[in-house]
């Protein structure tokens, strides 16, 4: 790696590191040159790290791209530091998500946002302050930039009214935005109507409006938005409080474009319009991505929406849970996945519940080899059923997800299923809720953990073989779990 002059992303974690641990890392970056972007992700900075982090830039001054996001900085002397050393770079992108910094260093943000006017993505997700927020696009204002903002990242913030003014007024980006995403920032329609003018001004690829309240008049907008931005590519209206008819007009809208990669209307209410948008499938033949989950859709709806997508060749991801799903759903997702050759992934309905659609589910998922993510709950396993599952993972190596909780099966199924699992290496999420441990696979799934050392969520719930449960901690010695829930009996750890 000390050869390596082209990194384009280094992360710096400094979670519970030991102080000789801390060193060791010092003295081998310090080696790198000529870094083009720098991730300093989930650590709580000390004033030594700020001391490396100066070096390390000071030693970089060709980096132009800066992510740091979850990360503390209580020191206010420590946070100085870091933002003086990269006050030396020319950034051309700035993420500064999900970080908590001292209450009265906001100054020390917008003076970096207004030193580098050549920006083009600029990212504050998760500011919880709207001042914060408010406090940037005043200095990005009162410095006149930047001027090729393309990408702009609010998610998660609290975004007040004035700062939606604020940023109408700027008219951020002489190019024109690219990129907006300003999910579940607490936005109302009306507060969307201020931006009207920006809006009008951007060129969009990508808008996100999820987990807001959008309403009627937001929705006027949202069908301008589409009219004037026909290269639109991602369009992510989930959980937005729309009513049909709302939506049953932005749908309508959609037909003006071509374009869309990505359909995101989860948690919205689509009986009624699911013929429509049906034929909207159709117009969009480079769709990668759908997202219907919880629409109220009734199954013949879910059948005409089924048949649009077999038309199509270039979908990787569909969600159609949570709808009620009509008798032929699993033989039509069949077709699809078979047309479909880059299909990572198709999150299932509740409906496999019945032994018979499982054994269906099974024969799909047999023809998808992209396949990352796998939830099957409440199911009876058969023997038939376990080897279609084996023989799915089996032809998914890098599977990243799965859960099959409340699942009933025999020792046998278990171990038919588990012993596939070995050869995957690449799990994040492995949850085996109510699902027993007993000796003739606890060494099965021990590996399975093992294996997988990248696994961040583990749960296992059940009765646990009292092996097993004592060499847990053993296992995963080696893991960074963000959650591990153990259960046997009442015992949890």
């Amino acid at each position: 790696m000390d050869n390596n002059k082209n990194l384009m992303q280094m992360k710096f974690c400094k979670l519970s590191m030991e102080e000789s641990g801390f060193h060791l890392l010092k003295k081998y970056f310090v080696k790198f040159k000529g870094l083009n972007g720098l991730a300093i992700t989930d650590c709580m900075i000390m004033e030594e790290d700020a001391s490396f982090i100066s070096s390390l830039i000071h030693s970089n001054l060709s980096i132009q791209e800066v992510n740091i996001f979850d990360c503390r900085i209580a020191q206010v002397d420590a946070f100085k530091v870091v933002m003086n050393s990269l006050l030396k770079l020319k950034l051309e992108l700035l993420y500064l998500n999900n970080w908590v910094v001292p209450h009265d260093s906001v100054s020390d943000i917008l003076n970096l946002v207004a030193a580098n006017p050549q920006l083009k993505a600029l990212g504050i997700a998760g500011c919880t302050a709207s001042e914060n927020g408010l406090g940037i696009i005043e200095a990005i204002k009162a410095h006149q930039c930047p001027q090729n903002l393309t990408h702009l990242n609010f998610e998660g913030s609290s975004l007040s009214m004035q700062l939606m003014l604020e940023l109408s007024a700027l008219k951020l980006g002489s190019a024109g935005l690219e990129f907006v995403n300003l999910s579940n920032c607490d936005i109302t329609g009306e507060e969307i109507c201020g931006w009207e003018e920006l809006f009008e001004a951007w060129n969009l690829r990508h808008i996100n409006l999820s987990n807001n309240r959008i309403s009627i008049s937001g929705a006027e907008i949202i069908k301008n938005v589409i009219i004037r931005n026909m290269q639109l590519e991602h369009l992510n209206l989930s959980n937005s409080s729309l009513q049909p008819r709302q939506l049953d007009e932005i749908v309508s809208y959609l037909k003006a474009t071509n374009s869309l990669r990505y359909i995101n209307l989860n948690s919205n209410d689509l009986c009624g319009i699911a013929f429509k948008l049906a034929d909207v499938l159709l117009l969009h033949t480079t769709l990668e991505q759908l997202h219907l989950s919880n629409c109220k859709l009734q199954p013949f709806e879910v059948k005409k929406l089924l048949n649009s997508m077999k038309c199509l060749s270039s979908l990787k991801f569909i969600d159609m849970s949570c709808n009620e799903m009509h008798y032929e759903f699993f033989q039509d997702m069949a077709l699809i996945a078979t047309k479909n050759k880059e299909l990572e992934s198709i999150i299932l309905p509740e409906l496999l519940l019945q032994l018979k659609q499982l054994q269906e589910a099974g024969r799909i998922m047999l023809l998808i080899k992209k396949v990352m993510y796998i939830h099957i709950s409440n199911c009876e396993f058969t023997y038939v059923d376990a080897n279609n599952i084996a023989s799915l993972i089996n032809n998914n190596t890098l599977l990243k997800s799965l859960n099959l909780t409340d699942c009933v099966m025999s020792d046998t199924e278990k171990k038919i299923v588990f012993t596939a699992l070995k050869n995957v290496t690449s799990l994040n999420l492995f949850i085996l809720n109510n699902i027993s441990i007993t000796d003739h696979i606890k060494d099965d799934v021990s590996a399975v953990i093992a294996n997988n050392v990248e696994l961040e969520h583990l749960e296992i719930n059940g009765y646990l073989n009292n092996v097993f449960r004592r060499s847990i901690p053993a296992i995963v010695r080696n893991h960074r779990f963000t959650l591990i829930t153990q259960k046997s009996d009442s015992n949890t750890t």
